[in-house]
């Protein structure tokens, strides 16, 4: 293996950790309904809705990641993605019913960078005959991502530890993941935009 090949899979891998990180956070809100309802004055039904905020983001934003990752390649929006969702993270910890509606948007927007970058980079980098695999193992990592976010944060949280510490924790760890996307993911030889 030659080293850009070795740069390439380690990228990748960064790439599907933030699939998994950005799934912990997808699904986390249903382990504190009661801590978030206290928090926010809403109803179960209400804190359903505000988690939900996160595929009004994601689903449109599909697009748009698959049109950057194109004209521009993953350097450029792959670390960007993470760090949104990292800051919109430490936002969602105020507590304040507005910042954490637009947060949990933004998680979305920011979060779907992680799946397309990481077939991106899976597609463009490797030969043919390891797309599939790789892509399974992305997937893999979504799934490990969104079981812990139920059967690891679920005990965390019910340990005691404040549902607000754990989305600053959270976004801190998305702000590191940018940096480390930022720094792993090569600079694109020929995409449209350069790099």
């Amino acid at each position: 293996m030659n080293k850009s090949s070795k740069a390439a899979g380690v990228a990748w891998l960064v790439t599907a950790l933030y699939y998994f990180y950005q799934y912990t956070l997808r699904s986390a809100p249903a382990v504190m309904m009661p801590q978030l309802s206290e928090a926010f004055g809403l109803s179960a039904m209400g804190v359903a809705s505000l988690a939900g905020l996160f595929y009004w983001g994601y689903s449109p934003f599909s697009l748009v990641a698959g049109v950057l990752m194109d004209r521009v390649g993953p350097r450029r929006v792959v670390p960007l993605g993470a760090a949104v969702v990292g800051v919109w993270a430490l936002l969602f910890a105020s507590g304040q019913g507005e910042l954490a509606s637009l947060g949990r948007l933004l998680q979305g927007a920011g979060g779907v960078f992680a799946l397309i970058g990481a077939v991106y980079i899976a597609t463009k980098s490797f030969p043919a005959s390891m797309a599939a695999t790789l892509i399974g193992a992305t997937q893999m990592f979504g799934m490990a991502g969104g079981s812990a976010g139920q059967f690891v944060v679920g005990p965390v949280i019910a340990s005691g530890v404040p549902w607000r510490r754990f989305w600053v924790a959270m976004g801190v760890a998305g702000l590191v993941i940018g940096a480390l996307l930022y720094a792993l993911i090569p600079k694109a030889e020929n995409a449209d935009g350069g790099s």
